[in-house]
């Protein structure tokens, strides 16, 4: 009995093994993608139709064609705390691994989300905060705005500082707040940049843990401290830094770079 325990460990410990032996050559072969946001969206509003679009590359490398009749690309969200939950298809627009869809959250909230790329694991996204619907002009507001209209010279004088109205203190003092406040705005919005433009699925940030990747192809990079200006270069365009590089240009705008450099540098 005690000899057909210890076969069944072994067997058992074997088959654990191939297990993970297959494992890696499988997802090499094909078990999963990146999924770019072309633009993440920073303050929708419940209500509003959003276009986004998104590219999907195989192993974070090369874009590929997938035949959205059999696997289904699209955007998907809940609501934690309405339990409601969307789903938004995605269409391709002509380019290989390029899609497009048209998505509306229909309250405001924390909103669960991300993008479901075929036959590949799903992408999570960062929370994604929707404001509120905008409020129809008020009628106070429209005699507001008439009776400015009728004082242009007095708010063109007051806008170009030839008289100056005095300020509050509490306003004067708020100055260092703000500037605190817009660079943990600009390291939350790296963060989220981190999982939409797909850099979660091939590097590790102990800071995020939303995402979908394979075998970690890039360098780990927590806590990971490289030359702020050398990050600025290298996400313009890698290749140009390193002919041969596996990573993507990922068409970054200057402002995404540097809220990236913000969340890989922050102290």
């Amino acid at each position: 009995m005690k000899l057909q325990r210890i076969q069944t460990t072994a067997a058992a410990a074997l088959l654990a093994v191939m297990l993970m032996a297959l494992a890696a050559p499988l997802a090499l072969a094909g078990g999963w993608a990146t999924v770019t946001l072309d633009q993440l969206p920073r303050q929708p509003r419940a209500g509003e139709t959003l276009a986004l679009s998104f590219t999907i590359r195989q192993h974070g490398l090369h874009e590929i064609d997938l035949d959205t009749t059999v696997n289904k690309v699209f955007v998907f969200a809940s609501n934690p705390a309405t339990g409601e939950t969307l789903r938004f298809d995605a269409r391709k627009d002509g380019n290989t691994g390029h899609f497009l869809v048209d998505v509306t959250f229909t309250a405001a909230g924390d909103w669960n989300w991300g993008v479901q790329p075929g036959w590949f694991p799903k992408v999570v996204y960062e929370p994604l905060t929707v404001l509120p619907p905008v409020a129809p002009q008020s009628a106070a507001f429209a005699q507001l705005a008439s009776a400015l209209q009728l004082n242009l010279p007095l708010c063109f004088v007051l806008a170009t500082g030839v008289v100056a109205l005095p300020q509050p203190a509490d306003a004067i003092a708020s100055g260092a707040g703000d500037i605190a406040s817009s660079n943990v705005d600009q390291v939350a919005y790296g963060k989220a940049l981190f999982v939409a433009k797909g850099c979660s699925g091939c590097h590790i940030h102990a800071g995020v843990t939303t995402g979908a990747g394979g075998p970690m192809i890039g360098p780990i990079l927590t806590d990971r401290r490289e030359d702020p200006q050398f990050l600025r270069t290298w996400l313009v365009d890698p290749a140009a830094m390193r002919p041969g590089t596996t990573m993507p240009n990922l068409g970054l705008d200057g402002d995404e770079i540097e809220a990236l450099v913000a969340f890989l540098t922050q102290g």
